[in-house]
C-alpha cells in the first residue's frame, strides 16, 4: 500500500524513506534510492501509524475481499496468513489500550487499515515471544452500522442441522465507541442409528451420540470513551450454554446434559502520567457449570483480574530511543464443586510482574552527511518476569534481535528460558466426561467407542522449558507484494504439561489407571486429565508466503483483488519421555501416538465487483503409529495423508455503500463449503487391511457441510 502524505500549504518538511519511520534532517540531492528532502513542504503523520514501519498491510479493499464477519477474523487471517503463532498482539490506532478486544466484534468494514509489525515490535510492546506478532488496526473516523445475520448448515449426508442468529449494532466517533451484540445458535444431536456404516462396524451403540446437541445464547455490550486525555473501556459478556449426549454404558444408555452460565465485566483505563504511557485493567467473572448424568455435579466460581502495564523510553540514542516495558498482573479466584454426597472448594491467588527492555543498535536511514547504511537495521531486546501461584513459582528469562542487513530483507532470532506454574484451570478444573469419542484398542486390535475424562489434576508440577528461534523474512517483492518467511525452531522441556492421546500398549502399561476396560477386558474409558510428561524435544521449520494480486475492475462495482497465502511446517524432530521409566519416543517415527511429519495450509482469496470466494486447502502427511515403541509391528496403523478444501462464495446483492461505510445497504448471500469433496481420516494395518475405527463415520461422522448464510445492514 503505497503512502501518501498529507501535504500543508507552508513550512520544511522531512520525507521518511518508509512509512512510519522519521527523519531528522534534510537532504537536497535525489540520487536513486535516497529521500527527497523537499523546502517549503509538511507531511503530517499518518493516522494511527506508529514508529515501526509496517512489515506488510491490508488496506480497504483488501479488507473487504476476505469477506470476514468482524475484526477479530480480520486479524486471525492476516495472522495465519503471515505465520504468526499464537495470538498477536493487538494495537488500536498506532496506541496500545487496556482492552483492545472490545474492538474484535466490530464489523470489518468499521477498518480503514490493518498493518503488521516486524517482529521487532513484538518486545516493544510488551510480548517475551517475538514468534507473536503485532497486528495495529486502523478504525474509520466515523462508522454507523446496525447488521443482522440468520445461517443454516447441515451435512449433505443430513440427520443434523445448525442454525444461527446475530444481531449487532456499532458505532465510532472518533476515539468514542458502541457496540451492541446478541447472538444464538442451535446444533441438533447426530446419533449413531443415523449413521447406517457407522452402526454397521458398532452393533453395540445404539442411540448414542456421535455429536451432542447444544444451544447457546451471548449478550455482549463494549463502550469506549475519550475522559480528558485518557481512554476508557467498558465490556460487558453473557452466556449461556447447554449440551447434551447419549452415551452407552454398562449396556445401557446414559442421557448427560451440562449447562453452563458465565457473566463477566471488564473495565480498563489508559493515558500518560509522568512521562509514562499507563494502562490498567480490571476483571471479575462469575461462572455456574451444572451436569447430570454419567458426572452429577455442580461447580460454582467467581475470579477477578487486574492488570496493570507501563512503557516510556528511557534514553535515546543515535538509533532511536530505549523503551522499557513493565508490566504486572494479579488475580483471586475461588471455585466450590458439590458432587453427590461430598462437597469441596478450593481457593487461589496469582502474582505476576516483569519488564522487557528493547535497544536500538544501528539504523539504516541516510544522514544528512552520507548515504552509507553500516551493518542496517538492528535492536535487541531483553526480559525477564517471575510469577507465583498456590502451586509453584515461575520465571522467565528472554532475549530475541531483529537486524535487516538490506531493505526487504529481516533476521530475527531469539532465546528463553521459562519454569511455568500449572494454572488454575490445570489444576482444579471439575473432573467430568465428555462426550464419546472413537479409538484404536491395540490390546484388542478393535475400534471401540470410549468416555474421555477430562478435569483439572492438582498434583501437576511446574513445566521447564528452553527454546530457541531463528527466522528470515523477504518483502515485498513486485507488483504483488510477495512475501516471504522461513524460521527453524527448537525447543527442551522436563515436566511439560500434556494429555495421553492413543492407548499404545507401552502407554497402557505404563499408565494402567488412565484406562478404564470392564470384566470382558473392553476399553471403556480413557482418563485426559493432564499429567507431567518427563521430556520433550522439538525441532520444526516453518515457511510461510503471501500475495496479493490486483484484478481488472468491472466497472465501478468494487474491490477487486485475488490474495494468496501459503503455509508448510516440517517437523524435524518430536521426541519425548512421557515417563522417567520409559525409554524416549520418536513420534515421528510412530511411537506415543505419533504425529505427521509435514502439514501444508494454502488459501485463495479472491474478488471481483460482487462476488467474491474462498478458497483453504489443508494437508497432512500420512504417518505411522506403533502399538510398541521402538519398532514396526504387525498391530500397527499406518495412517493415511488426508487433505481438507473448504469453499466459500458471497455474492452481494447491493453495493451502494451508505455514508460512513464501504458496505451497502443489501443483502449478502454466503454458501461456505466445508470439507468439499468429503475426505475423511483413514488407516489401514500394517498388513494392509483396513484398521478398525477409521470407518467413514468414525473420526468424522459430519464429513461435507453445506452452511448458507444471509447478512444485511439496516
Amino acid at each position: 500500500m503505497a503512502w501518501t502524505p498529507q501535504v500543508p500549504a507552508s513550512a520544511a518538511i522531512e520525507i521518511p524513506a518508509q512509512p512510519g519511520q522519521a527523519m531528522a534532517s534534510r537532504r537536497t540531492d535525489t540520487q536513486a534510492g535516497a529521500p527527497n528532502w523537499v523546502e517549503g513542504v509538511e507531511v503530517v503523520a499518518r493516522r494511527g501509524a506508529t514508529r515501526f514501519a509496517p512489515e506488510r498491510e491490508y488496506g480497504a479493499e483488501e479488507i473487504d475481499t476476505l469477506g470476514a464477519s468482524d475484526i477479530g477474523e480480520v486479524i486471525g487471517r492476516f495472522n495465519d496468513a503471515a505465520g504468526g503463532r499464537g495470538s498477536p498482539v493487538v494495537i488500536v490506532n498506532g496506541q496500545r489500550l487496556a482492552d483492545p478486544d472490545a474492538f474484535l466484534p466490530f464489523p470489518p468494514d468499521a477498518l480503514a487499515r490493518v498493518e503488521m509489525l516486524p517482529p521487532a515490535a513484538a518486545a516493544a510492546y510488551g510480548s517475551a515471544d517475538p514468534s507473536r506478532r503485532v497486528i495495529n488496526i486502523v478504525l474509520q473516523r466515523r462508522f454507523d452500522g446496525r447488521d443482522a445475520s440468520a445461517s443454516l448448515a447441515r451435512p449433505t449426508f443430513g440427520d443434523q442441522a445448525s442454525s444461527g442468529g446475530d444481531l449487532r449494532r456499532a458505532q465510532i466517533v472518533d476515539l468514542n465507541t458502541s457496540r451492541l451484540g446478541l447472538r444464538l445458535s442451535r446444533d441438533t444431536s447426530l446419533r449413531a442409528d443415523e449413521r447406517p456404516d457407522y452402526r454397521r462396524d458398532h452393533p453395540e451403540s445404539g442411540g448414542t451420540s456421535l455429536r451432542p446437541q447444544s444451544n447457546r445464547t451471548t449478550l455482549d455490550l463494549s463502550l469506549t470513551r475519550m475522559i480528558g486525555a485518557w481512554n476508557g473501556s467498558l465490556v460487558a459478556n453473557a452466556q449461556k450454554q447447554t449440551s447434551t449426549f447419549v452415551s452407552n454404558t454398562g449396556g445401557r444408555d446414559i442421557r448427560s446434559r451440562t449447562d453452563q452460565r458465565a457473566l463477566a465485566l471488564n473495565s480498563g483505563l489508559g493515558g500518560q502520567a509522568l512521562g509514562w504511557s499507563v494502562r490498567g485493567a480490571l476483571t471479575g467473572q462469575v461462572s455456574r457449570v451444572q451436569s447430570a448424568g454419567l458426572s452429577p455435579a455442580r461447580t460454582d466460581s467467581h475470579a477477578v483480574y487486574t492488570t496493570l502495564s507501563m512503557d516510556r523510553s528511557l534514553l535515546r540514542l543515535p538509533a532511536g530511543p530505549i523503551t522499557l516495558d513493565v508490566s504486572g498482573q494479579a488475580s483471586r479466584s475461588r471455585a466450590s464443586t458439590r458432587l453427590p454426597g461430598t462437597r469441596r472448594g478450593y481457593a487461589s491467588q496469582t502474582a505476576s510482574a516483569g519488564f522487557q527492555l528493547s535497544v536500538p543498535i544501528s539504523r539504516s536511514a541516510p544522514t544528512p552527511t552520507t548515504d552509507r547504511r553500516g551493518v542496517g537495521d538492528l535492536s535487541i531486546n531483553l526480559g525477564a518476569a517471575e510469577r507465583s501461584t498456590g502451586a509453584a513459582r515461575g520465571t522467565d528469562i528472554n532475549t530475541s534481535f531483529y537486524w535487516t542487513p538490506i531493505q526487504a530483507l529481516g533476521v530475527n532470532g531469539a532465546w528463553s528460558r521459562s519454569i511455568n506454574a500449572p494454572s488454575d484451570d490445570q489444576r482444579f478444573a471439575p473432573s467430568v466426561y465428555a462426550e464419546p469419542i472413537t479409538v484404536f484398542d491395540f490390546r484388542t486390535g478393535r475400534s471401540v467407542t470410549v468416555l474421555p475424562l477430562t478435569g483439572g489434576n492438582p498434583d501437576l508440577r511446574s513445566p521447564k522449558r528452553e527454546s530457541q528461534m531463528i527466522g528470515v523474512s523477504m518483502g515485498p517483492f513486485g507488483a504483488g507484494r510477495m512475501f516471504g518467511s522461513l524460521s527453524y525452531r527448537r525447543s527442551a522441556a522436563t515436566d511439560e504439561i500434556g494429555v495421553l492421546s492413543e492407548p499404545t500398549l507401552d502407554i497402557e502399561a505404563a499408565f494402567p489407571d488412565r484406562f478404564g476396560r470392564n470384566t470382558e477386558g473392553v476399553l471403556v474409558s480413557v482418563d485426559r486429565r493432564p499429567i507431567n510428561f518427563a521430556s520433550d524435544i522439538s525441532k520444526s521449520l516453518t515457511t510461510t508466503l503471501t500475495a496479493t494480486l490486483p484484478l481488472p475492475k468491472p466497472g465501478s462495482a468494487g474491490p477487486s483483488a485475488l490474495q494468496l497465502s501459503l503455509n508448510h511446517v516440517w517437523r524435524l524432530k518430536e521426541v519425548m519421555r512421557v515417563h522417567p521409566g520409559l525409554p524416549p519416543m520418536d513420534r515421528l517415527a510412530g511411537d506415543g501416538g505419533a504425529a505427521p511429519r509435514q502439514e501444508l495450509s494454502l488459501r485463495a482469496t479472491a474478488r471481483r465487483g460482487r462476488i467474491g470466494g474462498d478458497l483453504s486447502v489443508h494437508w497432512k502427511d500420512a504417518y505411522r503409529i506403533r502399538a510398541q515403541s521402538g519398532h514396526d509391528g504387525a498391530r500397527d496403523l499406518k495412517v493415511g495423508a488426508v487433505s481438507r478444501v473448504n469453499l466459500k462464495l458471497t455474492y452481494i446483492f447491493s453495493t451502494a455503500a451508505g455514508a460512513s461505510s464501504r458496505r451497502g445497504q443489501g443483502a449478502t448471500l454466503t454458501i461456505d463449503v466445508d470439507n468439499l469433496f468429503d475426505a475423511r481420516p483413514r488407516a489401514r494395518l500394517d498388513d494392509g487391511a483396513p484398521a478398525p475405527g477409521y470407518g467413514r463415520d468414525d473420526r468424522d461422522p459430519v464429513g461435507r457441510l453445506v452452511r448458507v448464510a444471509v447478512a444485511s445492514r439496516f
